[in-house]
């Protein structure tokens, strides 16, 4: 789940707030959450599943998937503006 919610997340808020403090702070609010949810939930599913939270690839693949983000983040921030026309001043009054 954090996995998905890193590239949609990372993409969505880069492309609509773009890069800053603001930004980082609504990605990392929503990851924690999710992150959260899927601590909680994983080890209540029944049946077996390929993770246990008790090895330390879980918890050392969520920084990882966390930096994945933020550069998801920095590459929708760059959409929008190859996205944006771009006015120069020069072009103003014409």
């Amino acid at each position: 789940m954090t996995l998905i919610t890193a590239i949609i997340v990372g993409l969505g808020v880069g492309y609509i707030v773009g890069i800053g403090r603001k930004a980082i702070g609504i990605f990392t609010v929503v990851f924690l959450v999710v992150l959260a949810f899927q601590s909680f939930i994983l080890p209540l599913m029944p049946g077996p599943h390929n993770i246990n939270l008790h090895e330390a690839g879980y918890w050392l693949s969520q920084p990882a998937i966390f930096a994945l983000g933020l550069a998801l983040m920095w590459v929708g921030a760059k959409i929008k503006e190859k996205r944006s026309p771009h006015l120069h001043t020069a072009d103003i009054g014409r």
